[in-house]
């Protein structure tokens, strides 16, 4: 009876690691057949300012690039705005490229009022268009439910990478060497440090709905380099995470603070994501339970 269940099981996992691989693969041939093509706008697109007021936006002379962030309705819509993520990705892509990257965003959502209450809470001061005939989706046959909603363009409109910085660093990588014409890895990755973390993992225990708990995390540079952070992020919204400064000499360290408000009953496991020059990123996790 036992080796029946084990074979159960081993035969559950196997196709489940089949249907990863057809999953991938499907999203390889997706990319691969947009790559290349010229992407196709409405002909009226109507920009606005938190999805209310309406603006006249004219996209600038010197725009070398444009990155076309395309939302839909599908799952956490929390998880896939990533408002505060995006500031710090366009504010960093400013310095690099002289503001030479425009950034276009396109909603397809169910819930418009909450969506506008975020932007306009997080000042998120980007043209915003609304995409309630599903044009843009239907014109380049973009999939509801896909990750691969995010589009590097050229000056001509062109595909240049498909993919979401906010959730692929290997993507994140691509862009930006792109965007500065520069193919080579960035020069910080090349000096390579060792971090360790005292306590990785905090767990919170029991809290409250709604209630704003802060934890500390301190990272220490054990290498010969000096320590760099390139990007944070936190796995959703509900986190957010911040650090004293950027930099660490050896022996120094950087403190990282996070603040979890959860809205919703049960356990939950957040992590805070470190893109740093070390071998791999650094992965912190705040765990508990709201009551």
């Amino acid at each position: 009876m036992n080796a029946i269940r084990i074979v159960g099981v081993l035969l559950f996992l196997f196709c489940l690691s089949c249907g990863r691989k057809e999953h991938d693969k499907q999203n390889k041939r997706v990319v691969h057949d947009h790559i290349g093509r010229e992407m196709l706008f409405p002909k009226d697109i109507v920009y606005t300012r938190f999805l209310k007021d309406t603006i006249d936006y004219w996209m600038p002379e010197n725009v070398e690039y444009k990155v076309v962030v395309y939302v839909d309705s599908t799952g956490c819509t929390e998880c896939k705005l990533k408002l505060q993520e995006w500031k710090d990705f366009i504010s960093y892509v400013d310095t690099l490229s002289e503001k030479k990257v425009a950034f276009i965003f396109f909603y397809n959502l169910s819930d418009y009022r909450k969506v506008a209450f975020r932007l306009k809470h997080e000042n998120f001061d980007y043209p915003v268009c609304l995409n309630r005939s599903e044009e843009l989706s239907r014109l380049n046959h973009i999939r509801e439910g896909d990750r691969n909603h995010t589009f590097l363009l050229d000056k001509e409109n062109r595909i240049l990478e498909i993919g979401n910085p906010m959730f692929d660093l290997e993507v994140r990588d691509k862009y930006i060497a792109y965007m500065t014409d520069d193919r080579e890895l960035l020069s910080f990755i090349e000096n390579k440090t060792q971090v360790t973390v005292e306590r990785p993992v905090i767990d919170l225990g029991k809290i409250g709905k709604v209630m704003e708990k802060e934890v500390s995390f301190l990272l220490k540079n054990t290498g010969r380099n000096p320590l760099i952070l390139f990007e944070m992020q936190t796995s959703c919204g509900c986190t957010r995470a911040t650090y004293d400064q950027r930099t660490a000499l050896t022996n120094g360290e950087i403190l990282v603070t996070a603040k979890v408000v959860k809205e919703y009953a049960g356990s939950f496991s957040e992590t805070i994501s470190i893109r740093c020059n070390t071998d791999d990123p650094i992965f912190l996790e705040i765990k508990g339970c709201v009551q």
